[in-house]
């Protein structure tokens, strides 16, 4: 079974789960990533879908595409083997292998009445998904931006962060429609 699916595509993980449910199963299958959103991936989906149906196989089970490498990477199985790795951010938008020596935080006021929009990412199609130009985010005074790269290099990304807050919730609001449960 070949699974083809794409970084932006709003079933990402579902294909995955698929992958990793068959691949644990002794399933013959396969798996390719690429840069788009569900729906595109034309030629490629294409190629590659009659290409499997006529019998060819891929000479590893997987295929990614790495985005800001803009190249196609064939791995044994997915995901990669992971290390972990910690990272800590700096001021200037930098992370570090090191926390800082005097370990001041990095803050930002957030105002849930005006809360940082979502641009492009994981829809199921149209122009507004996928990989859009958010730098404009950066500027906002609620956001922390870390401009360091980060590529998969045999690493299984995932990100840890601690966070506090200078004030309690005062509670939940209730529209008028909404009625009290006992």
């Amino acid at each position: 079974m070949l699974l083809i699916g794409g970084w932006q595509d709003l079933f990402f993980e579902q294909t995955m789960a698929h992958y990793r449910t068959l691949r644990n199963h002794g399933a013959d299958v396969a798996l390719i990533v690429g840069p788009w959103t569900h729906g595109e991936g034309g030629g490629v989906a294409t190629r590659e879908s009659l290409d499997w149906l006529a019998g060819s196989r891929l000479a590893h089970p997987v295929r990614i595409f790495v985005t800001g490498d803009g190249g196609w990477r064939e791995l044994p199985d997915w995901p990669p083997p992971s290390t972990g790795e910690m990272l800590y951010p700096r001021p200037g938008g930098v992370l570090a292998d090191a926390p800082p020596d005097d370990s001041a935080p990095l803050r930002f006021v957030y105002d849930p009445a005006d809360p940082t929009p979502t641009i492009g990412g994981r829809m199921l199609m149209g122009s507004a998904a996928g990989y859009r130009d958010d730098s404009a985010l950066a500027e906002r005074a609620d956001v922390h931006r870390c401009g360091t790269l980060l590529r998969i290099r045999g690493h299984r990304g995932s990100l840890r962060r601690t966070h506090s807050r200078d004030r309690h919730p005062v509670g939940r609001r209730r529209r008028p429609d909404q009625r009290s449960r006992p």
